[in-house]
């Protein structure tokens, strides 16, 4: 109930919107009318319209039983909703069971029927049975590779299948269904069910859903055919709530929809199964309405649950109001189906004119256009309006025919429960038949049965007249052939046929063609372009395509005037390369309208026709689809005289296309059209070897030179192998002929070659020649700096700059940064080349230079060679008294008499025929004489000295310049290293390192400080000579670096005459290791106690160490021989021995001094125990009555002296002491013993008194009473 006033409460709201909506528009409401056609008694109910009406007025729809319907001929009763199953099972999730399960015991209950059961292909055989066993089904034969099963059902396990996820349909057993055929006795006169397809569907596919018709009319009755299909309805007249018709019209459309077929009364319905009808009253009871009550109806049907609305009326106005409502009934999944109306006129009509209403046109038996039906783009559809059949009379006009497509419409629904509007429609219009033309019917006359087979999903939507109809998705896509024409260019419009009288092209021009497929359907088409162009005997008509307007414009042909503001794309037409280079065109393109070409094929040819084809899109249907591209007409000037498009055979050629494999349309060209140009001009550009300007016996032509045509007509031509060019296909005229001069060639003769006079139209003009000379040859080389006078080239060797080189004496030119010249632009010949030799300079080469030049040669590397000579190299072998390497202020002595020579094979010796000389006093020398080069310098080292500075020196001199190499020695001493100890000592000890420093002549002396290392360690750091010598006193040498290296470094010294630092060899001293004393700790412990943790103490650390400093790491194992049980000693003890242990250090060894365990003795307690006796007793002790506590291991008392002066038979009650002593066992001189006394306890002895039995006589007095003890 919620759901319900939730459902009412939006409906009064929409309601009212819609009405602010009229007012905002103000709407005068329109008449509309019944499209029954009013002309003759077949265009009217034959009978009264309320003489079929059996209800009671008001009483609404009569409620159907099973005794309504007559079993036979009838399909198995289909619910108006199917129940959901209590679950589903779901088959990609449950394992095939190995047993079946059973079924519900209320399954089996009813009446059963035969029905075929189809499998999802996923679903295995087990899961199918399982679905078929838990529905009660009684299965007889089955189809495995089919998933079918046939089987028997009741009421109930048919609804439980149905709603299996693993089923996709549940039908009929058509076996038994005796064909289908329904036994409504007014079937036969049905003609139009059989024309759409309605037998082939009824008794075969039986609806897996349901569907609600809502017929907005002038009412509809409760008739037998009725009574069962109705849902409830309402009114829409003010005033008025019954849905009864008041006029036939409303009861006859719903029987066309949907009546009940095979029920055995009146007529069957186009929608048989699973379709009901709900009443919404719109139209008065003379057949007219107003637009506000049929707003309002579609608004309360699609708010009521309504899958289709009928709308058999119509009107030529348009009204916003009833667009809108009609957008919102669309928006809710609704279809919506209207009469096109029956005034045999083109001009639109409402609603069927509006956007997403399917408008229905009539049809008659023949699928020809009913002559009274209107037509045009309100028509969507058409379907069978003459002479039907309604079961309260026969009908004709669209009326009937929008009848039958709602009721196609609702059995699509049915069928395809969760199909929107939109695939339903497209279904209903993709299987339409041909009937008429499109305009008389759209996409066609309906086939139901081909619209339920149909599973296509994608949605189309009714475009109504404002989107110029359509789309069309159904046959006339296919069947209505593109068209194909050419620019007729003399006419200035497009045609299938150009001729002389229409069109003029010369060959070569590019024919505008247009291709056009009108009303295009969506998805992908291919076309395949075919032309004319093998002749035969080698001539050709169309060659290659291009693009439309290579050679008349765009603007002028206008492809696409239809297309409005379409926009158009291209795509690339590929190149034909197996033609010659004339006739291919690079950059030609297809131009496309309202379609987007996706691929262009390869070109093939058959039977003398080229073809390509070419595959496009087309995103929306129903728009023509436009292609244009150019028909180039062959060239004489490819082909050969005769052979161009001008000279074909016969009476006209031909393009072509060929639709999705479709018959060929073409356009026709007549040859006439093309104008014969035959007139040539040819010559040679020739390579004038002597620049002359005229031809000479042996000089060629000059390929791939480009050329010019000029003047009456403009072309361009490149020379051949030979240097030939010839401009074809000229017309009769004036012409001009220019070349480009090739790179590297002048110009020798005359050029443009102007005022060329081309008679006829088939003239030849030769001998039209250019003249070029090649003038691209060079001379080029270096001058060298010849460094080693070789007169070739060496690496390293630079080029000098700046030098003249001349030509014949003439032409001259300077040398760049690297020593380059260069003469360019030269013709063939010889030449004479020279330089001159610069100033400081020899010449090393050849000069000059005989070159021959062949044409266009460079003759590279003719260089030349000059050395530059005078050089010298002097200096200085200085005493470097600092070491410094250089030469310092203060530095004033040379070192005479060294020997320096010129290291020429660099081996640092002086050999035989190396240039050599001697210092003089102040150490100075110098070689003269020397040619530019590199020299190594070197010099012999006097004895007792060292180098201080480079040696050799490179000096680089040139022709004429110096260089100075000066050498720095010192001289030389030695470091001598002795120390105490003989090369050993003991950790801790003081060594003491004594170094001594010599040298040549003097000694040095307090001057320079020397460093003593011990490896990379510092032991004293620059310790300053006294005399000729230092020491190093050091105690701290550890054992670990043994043997220790020691070193001592003398630094040297600048204080004249300076002497040069030295290094002793290594002196190799070991240290051993220092002993320190471990002496075991003294101890004690009590007898039979476990042994104390022994320690020790050690003593003899060196160098003021101590144990946290020493290094020494670990702890000694100590240990003693005493266990537990060893007798007492605390005299000498037990000795407590030491070892090792994890002591650990790098500099000590360890000597070890033994500690002593002293035993004291144990407590020993002896208790006596507490005993008790009886007065009288006398009491004996065994020597056992006591308890020891104290003993240790295996020790035990044996036996103890007890004694106790209780002990006696006479000893009164009372308590006395039990006194141990004198124990006796094992181990008791190992205790101190304490005794510990007991306690005897004498308990008073026990008497027995018994009374004397006693005799007396009734009555008597007790006698005296008496007892014994």
């Amino acid at each position: 109930m919620p759901g319900l006033l939730r459902r009412a409460l939006f409906s009064a709201v929409h309601l009212s919107r819609l009405l602010r909506t009229f007012l905002a528009f103000a709407l005068v409401a329109t008449t509309l009318t019944l499209l029954a056609a009013p002309a003759s008694a077949e265009e009217e109910p034959t009978t009264s319209p309320s003489s079929d009406a059996s209800a009671t007025p008001g009483s609404g729809p009569a409620e159907a039983t099973a005794a309504d319907s007559p079993a036979e001929d009838q399909t198995a009763p289909e619910p108006t909703t199917s129940p959901e199953p209590s679950t589903s099972p779901d088959p990609t999730a449950s394992p095939e069971p190995t047993t079946s399960p059973e079924p519900d015991a209320a399954i089996d209950d009813g009446p059963r029927a035969d029905y075929i059961v189809t499998f999802r292909p996923e679903s295995s055989a087990a899961q199918s049975r399982s679905a078929l066993t838990s529905a009660g089904a009684e299965i007889g034969s089955s189809v495995p590779e089919l998933g079918v099963f046939s089987v028997s059902l009741t009421a109930a396990g048919l609804e439980l299948l149905r709603a299996a996820p693993e089923v996709v349909r549940v039908e009929a057993d058509k076996v038994r269904e005796v064909q289908g055929t329904p036994n409504d006795p007014s079937y036969d006169a049905q003609w139009a069910l059989p024309k759409i397809g309605w037998d082939s569907a009824y008794g075969s596919v039986d609806p897996s859903g349901s569907a609600t018709l809502a017929v907005l009319d002038t009412g509809v009755d409760a008739t037998p055919d009725l009574v069962g299909r109705l849902v409830p309805g309402a009114s829409m007249l003010e005033g008025e709530t019954s849905t009864l018709d008041s006029h036939g019209h409303g009861t006859a459309m719903a029987s066309i929809a949907a009546a009940e077929a095979g029920n055995g009364t009146g007529i069957a319905g186009v929608g048989y199964s699973g379709v009901s009808v709900m009443p919404v009253k719109v139209l008065a009871a003379d057949g007219t309405g107003q637009d506000s009550d049929i707003v309002r109806g579609i608004v309360h049907a699609t708010d009521h649950g309504a899958d289709v609305i009928l709308m058999s009326f119509s009107n030529p106005g348009y009204s916003h109001a009833l667009q809108s409502a009609v957008d919102y009934a669309w928006s809710k999944g609704v279809v919506l189906v209207a009469a096109t109306g029956n005034d045999g006129s083109s001009a639109a009509t409402y609603p069927a004119g509006s956007a997403k209403v399917v408008g229905v046109s009539a049809t008659d038996q023949d699928d020809t256009l009913w002559g009274g039906s209107n037509f045009g783009a309100d028509t969507f559809l058409g379907a069978p309006g003459v002479s039907i059949t309604s079961g309260v009379g026969s009908i004709t006009g669209t009326s009937a025919s929008a009848a039958i497509v709602a009721g196609s419409a609702a059995q699509v629904a049915a069928d395809a429960p969760s199909a929107s509007n939109g695939v339903v429609v497209g279904r209903l219009a993709r299987t339409a038949d041909p009937a008429g033309t499109s305009a008389e019917t759209g996409n066609g006359r309906v086939n139901l049965a081909r619209a339920l087979a149909d599973t296509s999903t994608e949605p189309v939507v009714p475009q109504g007249v404002a989107g110029a109809g359509g789309p069309l998705v159904g046959p006339y896509v296919v069947a209505a052939n593109p068209s194909l024409d050419g620019w007729q260019s003399i006419s200035a419009g497009w045609g299938g046929t150009l001729q002389g009288s229409n069109s003029k092209y010369t060959e070569g021009d590019s024919i505008p063609i247009r291709y056009v497929d009108p009303k295009a359907g969506t998805g992908s088409h291919t076309v395949s372009f075919g032309y004319d162009f093998d002749l035969g005997s080698g001539k050709r008509f169309i060659d290659a395509l291009t693009s439309y307007d290579r050679s008349v414009s765009g603007a002028t042909t206008n492809p696409c005037g239809s297309c409005g503001a379409a926009t158009s794309s291209t795509a690339p037409i590929p190149v034909d390369t197996t033609l010659p280079s004339g006739a291919q065109f690079s950059g030609q393109t297809f131009r496309i309208w309202n379609a987007s070409i996706t691929n262009v094929g390869s070109y093939t040819t058959a039977a003398g026709v080229r073809r390509i084809t070419v595959t496009y899109s087309v995103p929306t249907a129903n728009k023509d689809v436009v292609i244009a591209f150019g028909a180039h007409l062959a060239r004489q000037n490819e082909w050969g005289p005769a052979k161009g498009a001008s000279s074909a055979p016969g009476a006209s050629q031909k393009v072509y296309a060929s639709l999705d494999g479709g018959p060929d349309g073409n356009v026709s060209i007549n040859p006439g059209t093309a104008i014969v140009a035959g007139g040539t001009i040819s010559g040679t550009v020739y390579n004038d070897a002597d620049g002359d300007g005229a031809f000479d016996s042996g000089e060629t032509g000059l390929s791939g030179v480009p050329l010019a045509l000029s003047g009456s007509a403009a072309s361009t031509a490149t020379s051949d192998s030979s240097g030939n060019y010839t401009f074809s296909g000229l017309l009769a005229g004036t012409y001009s002929v220019d070349y480009t001069v090739p790179s590297g060639f002048a110009n020798t003769g005359t050029k443009p070659l102007t005022g060329i006079s081309v008679a006829t139209n088939t003239s030849a003009v030769t001998g039209r020649n250019f003249f070029a000379q090649q003038r691209n040859a060079s001379i080029s080389g270096t001058v060298y700096d010849d460094a080693n006078g070789n007169g070739t080239l060496d690496a390293g060797e630079a080029g000098i700059p700046g030098v003249d080189v001349s030509r014949n004496g003439t032409s001259s030119t300077t040398t760049n940064s690297s020593g380059q010249y260069t003469f360019t632009g030269l013709a063939a010949g010889s030449y004479a080349v020279d330089y001159t030799v610069p100033a400081g300079y020899a010449n090393t080469g050849t000069k000059p230079l005989s070159v021959n030049l062949a044409a266009g040669q460079s003759a590279t590397g003719r260089d030349f060679f000059a050395q530059q000579r005078g050089g010298s190299v002097s200096g200085v072998v200085w005493n470097d008294e600092n070491a410094n390497g250089t030469h310092d202020a203060g530095e004033t002595n040379g070192v005479g008499g060294v020997t320096v020579f010129v290291d020429t094979n660099a081996n640092g010796s002086l050999d035989g025929g190396e240039s050599s000389t001697t210092t003089a006093g102040s150490g100075a020398y110098s070689f003269a004489g020397l040619s530019a080069g590199s020299y190594r310098i070197n010099h012999v080292m006097p004895s007792g000295y060292a180098a201080t500075g480079t040696r050799p020196v490179e000096v680089t001199v040139g022709g004429a310049s110096a260089g100075s190499a000066d050498f720095f020695v010192r001289r030389t001493t030695i470091t001598t290293l002795t120390g105490s100890g003989s090369g050993t000592s003991t950790y801790g000890d003081s060594v003491t390192f004594t170094a001594t420093v010599t040298s040549l002549a003097p000694n040095p002396s307090s001057a320079g400080s020397v460093t003593f290392t011990d490896g990379s360690s510092t032991l004293c750091n620059t310790v300053a000579l006294t005399g000729n010598q230092a020491t190093c006193t050091v105690s701290g040498l550890d054992v670990a670096g043994s043997p220790h290296q020691i070193t001592a470094a003398y630094s040297g010294s600048s204080t004249s005459p300076g002497h040069g630092a030295s290094s002793s060899t290594i002196l190799s001293h070991t240290v051993t290791k220092a002993a320190l004393t471990v002496t075991a700790n003294d101890e004690s412990r009590e007898y039979g106690a476990s042994n104390p943790a022994f320690n020790a103490s050690i003593s003899g650390f060196r160098n003021g160490e101590t144990l946290a400093t020493s290094g020494v790491s670990g702890s000694p194992s100590c240990s003693t021989t005493a266990t537990a049980t060893s007798p007492v000693n605390t005299t000498s003890g037990y000795p407590i021995t030491c070892a090792a242990g994890t002591l650990s250090a790098s500099n000590y060894s360890f000597n070890f001094v033994d500690g002593k365990l002293l035993v004291t003795k144990a407590v020993l307690t002896i208790t006596a125990w507490d005993l008790t006796k009886t007065y009288g007793d006398s009491l004996v002790f065994s020597g056992s009555e006591f308890i020891s506590t104290g003993l240790k291991a295996s020790d035990s008392v044996t036996s103890v002296q007890l004694s106790s002066l209780g002990a006696s038979g006479a000893a009164a009650v009372g308590s006395y002491a039990i006194v141990p002593s004198n124990a006796t066992g094992t181990g008791l001189s190992n205790y101190d013993v304490t005794y510990v006394d007991g306690t005897l306890t004498v308990d008073p002895k026990g008497v027995q008194v018994t009374a004397d039995d006693k005799t007396k006589t009734y009555g008597q007095a007790d006698p005296a009473f008496t007892h014994q003890v």
